[in-house]
């Protein structure tokens, strides 16, 4: 039989620090979640204004195409009724 000796070393672990670097890393990650948070809700609501603003200007352009084709569609039955 071969004996074989191996090299322990006595580590302490001073749980106070380790728990208290713990503690900064939960808050450190706990802030940069909420900031994440705080950007992504900012980007929404950026994004719903704009689309609101696009859709009012699809309906106003909706209504100006529609005005258009009356007036158009008014001209040519008056061009048929009252001929020059």
């Amino acid at each position: 039989m071969k004996v074989v000796n191996t090299i322990k070393l006595k580590e302490e672990v001073d749980y106070k620090i380790l728990y208290k670097k713990m503690e900064r890393e939960v808050d450190q990650l706990t802030s940069e979640m909420e900031r994440q948070q705080k950007l992504m809700k900012n980007e929404k609501m950026q994004l719903d204004k704009k689309l609101k603003e696009s859709e009012g200007s699809f309906h106003d352009l909706r209504m100006t195409s529609n005005i258009r084709i009356e007036v158009s569609f008014i001209a040519y039955v008056l061009c048929f009724l009252f001929p020059f």
